[in-house]
């Protein structure tokens, strides 16, 4: 045989490898022309697609795949690209199904490095789709089971509280009616069980938010050795009726100030503190221990322990903690009270400051909880300039303000109070009249309420703006939206400051104050609750008022705010019925606005509640809220009649 003969040969036995490979190739080769016209293809096609090679060579390839936005911007990423690989696209078969594919895409070039055409290698992938829909839904049933079962307690936990409500409003009353002291050590047990039952509904709704992602950590630069003394603190009493020691070491390297969220920090914190002397045995050490885990860029991830001695877990039950409302002690005999829900939630919180959490523990021998948490190094905060209040303040200068509120009551108290702070006040029952005024008047300051008839707050600060340009005072919007998205809002839309509803007369009095100091930043006054616990009259209130006004002024408006509020209370019962929402919400917020300024803490509370709830279209408990709120107004009008001496017309 010639050289010749057996080169021919070589290369006739490797043609005849490509094409037993080529033949048995499982993915669908495609080649074709610039024009798109298909010039080959693997017999791979027959099964993949149901075509026979003769019926597709000569077509045009576009005829064999679904047209989308992807696909149309095919042609010109491979001029840029030349190749492009896991392309999807989808292709049609013979009998019309569609097939999912993955692509490699390439072009062909001559000699010359001209492109001649395309070939593409294409992979069905319709097992690999399906088994990725099926774990998608698997997911989605999953993650709905879970919001099915979370708003069940959620709602479990609002029906609950309702009746809850007018338990404990029924007990504060029998507490003021002269019971023995058999009676009383009864009532205590009561409500001692109320408060317990009220603190399991309240974690639940709570974990509930958590897990919908509806808390978001908040920014605060705090001292770090001040809060764990503040919680040990907290926690004094209890240690010390076992004789517990509870000791607080800081490594050196911990920064002393660190910006992260106070409030939950202090929740796990208190919430793994609370556990540690539940279970210690009496005369034990308990210790906090906070190390740096480990230094970033801008953050460190802090450590803390908390360790005891106390009767410890075995390592059996270690996954069941981080759980909801599982225990450890789950039989008939339980030695400790609870739920199950502290260290859920805890697990929670962590997670929500980018941390993690464990347990250490053997039975008998103690337990060790360890949580990390990312935060920023900070420097002490500069101390703000108080604000000065009450008689320094009062002598202070004097302002013209404008008041728009369409409520009596508001209208009334507010006004006494800046009177007699030496303020100039003029007061609009609505827009137009305020628009009037601003027009043959000059003020220091508007105070506008956002709920208005006619035109409402937000139209009629637009409009005096466009009105005085830069002649404009401060407009502060004064309303009892008061969730920090509101505040944000009305900000947004123009305001120059907020105050929340309801505020107290040092708050109203220091607004105007710190506008007086040209203080160029907008001042939105958060107010905070004046008392930890709620009360059906809140006595510090009403003194304030008084001391900044007088007795008379706020007689009067106790007697006007009984008298306006049974009325809307009885319009809110044929609103109801003839379901007109949005009127009976209405009316809530103007309770809510009335009764928080009025010292009515209870009321505000529960009117607060209620329109939250008609916001979010839930009327599933309003019927029973009326009834609360209506047994609610009656116990403060007994404590108002009883307190201040004051006839209430019934």
């Amino acid at each position: 045989m010639t050289e010749y003969q057996i080169k021919m040969g070589e290369i006739s036995h490797q043609e005849s490898i490509y094409k037993d490979i080529f033949e048995s190739f499982l993915d669908l080769y495609v080649r074709c022309d610039l024009s798109g016209k298909i010039t080959m293809l693997s017999p791979s096609v027959k099964d993949i697609t149901g075509h026979n090679i003769e019926e597709v060579i000569g077509k045009n390839v576009t005829n064999y795949y679904l047209y989308n936005s992807r696909t149309k911007s095919l042609y010109k990423t491979l001029l840029i690209q030349k190749n492009i690989k896991n392309f999807e696209i989808e292709i049609t078969s013979k009998s019309g199904d569609i097939i999912p594919c993955i692509c490699n895409i390439r072009f062909l070039f001559n000699k010359k490095g001209k492109p001649t055409g395309l070939e593409c290698i294409c992979r069905n992938v319709t097992k690999l789709v399906q088994t990725k829909n099926d774990l998608i839904e698997a997911v989605e049933l999953a993650e709905q089971a879970l919001k099915v079962k979370d708003q069940f307690l959620a709602n479990m936990s609002h029906e609950i509280r309702t009746p809850m409500n007018g338990i404990m409003g029924l007990m504060d009353l029998m507490e003021q009616s002269g019971l023995n002291r058999q009676q009383l050590t009864y009532l205590q047990t009561m409500r001692h069980s109320s408060e317990i039952l009220l603190k399991l509904m309240n974690n639940i709704i709570y974990l509930t938010k958590v897990r919908a992602k509806k808390v978001k950590p908040a920014k605060n630069i705090i001292s770090f050795s001040k809060l764990l003394n503040e919680i040990k603190l907290l926690f004094q009493m209890e240690a010390q009726k076992k004789n517990l020691s509870v000791s607080i070491v800081i490594d050196k390297k911990v920064p002393s100030y660190i910006e992260t969220d106070e409030t939950r920090l202090s929740q796990i914190l208190s919430n793994l503190l609370s556990n540690a002397i539940k279970f210690s045995r009496p005369d034990e050490k308990i210790f906090i221990e906070v190390n740096v885990e480990k230094i970033l860029r801008q953050n460190i991830i802090l450590k803390i322990d908390v360790i005891d001695n106390g009767v410890g877990i075995a390592k059996k039950y270690h996954t069941k903690l981080f759980k909801s409302f599982t225990q450890v002690d789950d039989s008939y005999s339980k030695n400790y009270s609870g739920a199950g829900l502290g260290l859920s939630i805890s697990k929670e919180l962590v997670e929500l400051l980018n941390g993690e959490i464990c347990v250490e523990s053997d039975y008998g021998k103690g337990s060790k909880f360890t949580f990390t948490f990312k935060a920023k190094p900070s420097s002490e905060p500069k101390k703000k300039i108080p604000i000065q209040k009450n008689k320094d303040l009062i002598q202070g200068v004097s302002s013209s303000v404008l008041l728009v509120d369409d409520n009596n009551v508001n209208r009334m108290v507010a006004k006494k109070i800046l009177n007699k702070a030496n303020h100039r006040v003029d007061t609009a029952i609505d827009g137009f009249k305020a628009i009037k005024l601003v027009e043959s008047n000059t003020y220091d300051i508007i105070l506008m309420d956002i709920q208005l008839p006619g035109i409402n707050g937000v139209d009629t600060m637009v409009k005096i703006k466009n009105l005085l340009t830069t002649n404009c005072p401060p407009i502060i919007a004064v309303t009892a939206f008061s969730s920090d998205q509101d505040k944000k809002n009305f900000l947004h839309r123009g305001f120059d400051g907020y105050l929340g509803k309801p505020f107290s007369a040092t708050d109203i009095i220091s607004l105007i104050e710190h506008w007086q100091q040209d203080i160029p930043t907008k001042y939105s006054e958060k107010i905070k609750p004046r008392n930890k616990k709620h009360q059906t009259l809140n006595i510090d209130t009403i003194n304030q008022l008084i001391s900044y006004s007088d007795f008379k002024t706020i007689e009067a408006s106790l007697i006007e705010f009984n008298h306006d509020t049974m009325a809307d209370l009885k319009s809110c019962k044929k609103l109801l019925k003839n379901e007109e929402y949005e009127k009976l919400g209405g009316l809530i917020h103007n309770i809510k606005g009335n009764s928080g300024t009025l010292g009515g803490d209870d009321l505000f509370e529960l009117s607060r509640k209620i329109e939250q709830n008609i916001k979010k279209g839930d009327f599933s408990t309003l019927h029973d809220d009326l009834k609360s709120l209506s047994l609610k107004l009656s116990v403060f009008n007994t404590e108002v009649e009883k307190k201040l001496n004051i006839a209430l017309d019934e």
